[in-house]
């Protein structure tokens, strides 16, 4: 089965501690970092809802074998490292989706963006709505 992105972490039940929220999103299989801490903590072993509600582990990491990327690596966006993922046996429903989505959002700090996207994920009535939404 493929995956279908974008994906939310569900294996870090704590988001207050993080400032950029991005570290808990897939958008592709991609990561634009090398570093092991930040794979480690982020990525290695951790869960990972696709839009259809398909559960996935992060495995393992692939570098960039081009020679170019590897050279201009200093460049934003183009050391690329691809994730290596396996399928669970597993699946989230919409609502326990929904549910873990908004129980991590009322844990952040508030700012002006917090209550729309919380208005947003209520609203949401599907996977992709939930984990792609698009908040004005």
């Amino acid at each position: 089965m493929s995956i279908k992105y974008p994906m939310i972490n569900i294996s870090d039940k704590n988001w207050d501690k993080e400032d950029d929220l991005t570290v808990y999103m897939l958008f592709d299989e991609f990561i634009y970092t090398n570093q092991e801490d930040l794979f480690i903590q982020y990525y290695k072993d951790k869960e990972f809802c696709d839009c259809q509600g398909n559960v996935f582990k992060v495995v393992d990491r692939r570098p960039p074998v081009s020679f170019w990327r590897n050279f201009f690596r200093f460049l934003p966006n183009v050391f690329k490292v691809e994730l290596s993922f396996i399928q669970e046996n597993k699946k989230v429903t919409l609502d326990d989706l929904r549910t873990f989505m908004l129980e991590r959002l009322d844990e952040i700090n508030t700012n002006d963006f917090v209550p729309k996207w919380i208005d947003s994920v209520k609203k949401a009535n599907s996977y992709k709505e939930l984990l792609d939404s698009e908040i004005k």
